[in-house]
């Protein structure tokens, strides 16, 4: 990064893989071990670890003339599971926050905001923060750009062939099984993780919403149309 000759935009992608198994964590860490905690040792390590080398990065980065024209966006693919699971859905294994980190963005936005997302709302969120048209085919939004009192939304399916799938609005989370009725839950992510079945009138509503998006997910994976209008890519 600091060898671009900065003439021009670019792009670019680091994959870490120290804070998933199999855990290939330095022989000598430059942190303390996490223990006491069981089959979690291991993996608290090496978040801990990952923890490190990020700060040690931006250390570097933030003495570079790029720093101030460039957006860090930072996210994972999964979460990882609670030791206590309160829906029929592992909600910390797709508990990811998404770090933004730029010049003004703090500012802007504040340092925390709760709206609800997926990997899907990335790239328009991305998009939004660099300015100007611009044109993809992803099914999601700006997430810091929602309509005034939208609690941001998603849909969440495990990996493999479990039928099962929840639609996240706000502290709301629906889920759909073929093995029992709809169930809404207001649940709590965070140290006090927790989750209650309740009974709201927007269920019927976030049930169509859910129903319909596998139907048209479906109908376009079948169809070979993702992204697609009448032969033009969305806009």
């Amino acid at each position: 990064l600091a060898k671009h000759d900065q003439k021009k935009p670019i792009y670019a992608l680091l994959q870490t893989l120290s804070n998933h198994t199999p855990y290939a964590l330095p022989s000598n860490l430059p942190v303390e071990k996490v223990t006491g905690l069981g089959r979690l040792d291991e993996h608290l390590t090496a978040m801990r670890y990952s923890d490190w080398a990020l700060g040690q990065f931006f250390e570097k980065a933030r003495k570079e003339p790029y720093f101030k024209d460039t957006l860090f966006v930072i996210v994972g693919d999964h979460g990882f599971g609670n030791q206590q699971q309160v829906t029929e859905l592992d909600l910390g294994r797709f508990n990811v926050p998404l770090l933004l980190i730029a010049p003004g963005i703090q500012e802007k936005f504040g340092a925390v905001n709760h709206t609800v997302g997926t990997q899907v709302d990335i790239v328009p969120t991305i998009m939004g923060r660099l300015g100007g048209e611009t044109r993809h085919q992803c099914w999601g939004r700006d997430l810091l750009n929602l309509p005034e009192g939208d609690p941001g939304i998603g849909m969440i399916k495990p990996s493999g062939s479990e039928q099962i799938v929840g639609l996240v609005k706000g502290d709301h989370l629906l889920i759909e099984s073929k093995d029992m009725s709809p169930r809404m839950y207001r649940y709590q992510l965070g140290s006090e993780f927790k989750a209650e079945l309740i009974e709201s009138p927007e269920q019927p509503q976030m049930l169509q919403q859910l129903e319909a998006f596998i139907q048209t997910a479906t109908k376009s994976l079948l169809d070979n149309t993702a992204g697609v209008v009448h032969g033009t890519p969305k806009k």
